[in-house]
């Protein structure tokens, strides 16, 4: 999704959610610190193929993957997700996060050959300031205005911007494992409610045969 597009939504985001932009566009600044261990748009095309799967974090994710046969497609985890993948035996060839989730097992992930998508926003500068350094390469993202190799793709949620990368970058047929979006109280719930709306927008804009896994 083009930024002069996003930026509309993102405005309503930001809005609904009392979230300060100068804040987001910090916390991206402060990515840039770690411009050494970027990943480029080039190697994150070789990993995404046509057909994807996306593990997103709802607890009906561990029934789902339990005596499945091993995927053979793209796996892209949505942040605490990966800790569910991770003990299925599962590694993701993508992790998108907001250095959220349970980070022993996204780097245990990493070390195993996920490639990290790091997301910065407002809330989390402390965990990219803790977590980054651990980590060898990423590719940084943003909800803000895109600049340098910090990039936007659209999307809000771990799980959605993972759907809106996978598209960037080529997949035409994706599977959402592990999402649902009553699944959370409160805020979240309100955030699962956005992701829902936004992977809907995804799917229409692009015509991407985009399905739930039950």
């Amino acid at each position: 999704m083009k930024y002069s597009e996003w930026r509309k939504i993102y405005k309503k985001i930001l809005d609904d959610f009392s979230i300060e932009k100068k804040q987001d566009e910090r916390a991206a600044r402060i990515l840039t610190d770690y411009r050494d261990q970027s990943v480029s748009l080039k190697d994150i095309r070789e990993i995404v193929n046509d057909e994807v799967i996306i593990l997103g974090n709802a607890s009906i994710l561990k029934k789902q993957l339990t005596n499945r046969v091993r995927f053979n497609k793209t796996v892209i985890a949505a942040d605490g997700a990966t800790e569910v993948a991770i003990n299925e035996g599962i590694v993701p060839d993508l992790v998108v996060t907001d250095l959220d989730g349970d980070m022993t097992s996204i780097l245990k992930a990493h070390e195993r050959g996920s490639v990290l998508v790091v997301h910065a926003h407002g809330d989390n500068i402390d965990k990219i300031k803790k977590w980054c350094p651990k980590i060898d390469k990423f590719l940084s993202t943003t909800q803000a205005k895109p600049f340098n190799a910090v990039y936007n793709f659209g999307g809000f949620t771990d799980g959605d911007r993972a759907v809106f990368l996978a598209v960037e970058f080529g997949a035409r047929d994706i599977s959402l494992y592990g999402f649902d979006y009553k699944d959370a109280k409160d805020r979240k719930y309100k955030k699962l409610q956005w992701a829902k709306k936004l992977i809907e927008k995804c799917r229409d804009k692009n015509d991407v045969n985009i399905h739930h896994i039950h």
